[in-house]
């Protein structure tokens, strides 16, 4: 496993590369389409979950499914999102989505942090 010192690193590299593919996306376009803006939005959250050690999240009814592979991920969330959260087994939570949110903004709450 890779020191956490080295993902934190790695994550703040690919989250600057995204940020600069950004501004020149910007820079020679213009104000960014919607499905570009969710994609880029999108490709930061598979970072930060990626530097958590998130192997899946997925929609399930009203909650969000996350695998992951840090157990110390499943406390912090717990504490972030008192009430929301409900461990399923050892490495899957569920995390019931606020109403009215979309599971975008769900998510970036999640992974936020």
């Amino acid at each position: 496993a890779e020191p956490l010192e080295l993902k934190v690193s790695q994550e703040r590299t690919m989250l600057e590369e995204v940020a600069a593919i950004e501004r020149e996306l910007v820079d020679r376009f213009g104000m960014l389409p919607l499905p570009t803006a969710t994609l880029l939005r999108v490709v930061r959250m598979k970072i930060a979950a990626r530097a958590r050690t998130i192997t899946k999240i997925a929609s399930q009814g009203n909650a969000i499914v996350i695998e992951y592979r840090n157990e110390s991920f499943a406390r912090e969330i717990g504490k972030r999102l008192p009430g929301r959260v409900r461990l399923v087994d050892p490495w899957v939570l569920h995390v019931i989505r606020s109403s009215g949110k979309e599971i975008l903004d769900d998510l970036e709450e999640i992974l936020a942090g």
